[in-house]
């Protein structure tokens, strides 16, 4: 149910404030379509997510013991960063390398794909150099650090 001359009208319109081109975008059929089709995928993920992290902590609870249950409650939030990092950068890559997908500009994307992929890569890295010092630290000897560069 779309009034084709709203459109063409959209067109000769110049938007100056970003509070105009956003209420433009909001007005917008497909993109409330778009959104409304996506929201009960975002929803059963973010309701997967909780569940599983609850389901996990009552297993380790129950099975583990108390001090297995404390050292989720440690872990769990730097879990929860790293992934989250992980899964913006992916989610603004695709975006980005979609737009030049549909551009037809297939070497961008690749580019792009590829950017994202050694910068994940380089912070995973880093993620599990932070994470294994200091473990090694509080488990081994102090005099033998499993990375002598980072104190």
């Amino acid at each position: 149910y779309w009034n084709l001359g709203e459109f063409e009208n959209m067109k000769d319109e110049k938007h100056t404030t970003l509070q105009e081109n956003f209420s433009t975008l909001a007005d917008d059929a497909i993109i409330k379509k778009l959104y409304l089709g996506s929201l009960g995928n975002m929803v059963l993920t973010a309701v997967a997510i909780l569940v599983s992290g609850l389901v996990d902590g009552v297993a380790i609870g129950r099975f583990l013991g108390t001090d297995a249950m404390a050292a989720y409650g440690l872990v769990n939030p730097i879990y929860l960063f790293i992934s989250a990092v992980g899964a913006v950068t992916s989610t603004g890559a695709s975006a980005y390398c979609g737009r030049f997908l549909g551009k037809g500009n297939i070497e961008e994307a690749k580019i792009g794909y590829s950017t994202n992929f050694v910068f994940l890569s380089l912070y995973l890295l880093i993620c599990c150099i932070f994470l294994l010092n200091k473990w090694h630290r509080y488990h081994i000897k102090k005099d033998l650090l499993i990375l002598p560069l980072i104190k």
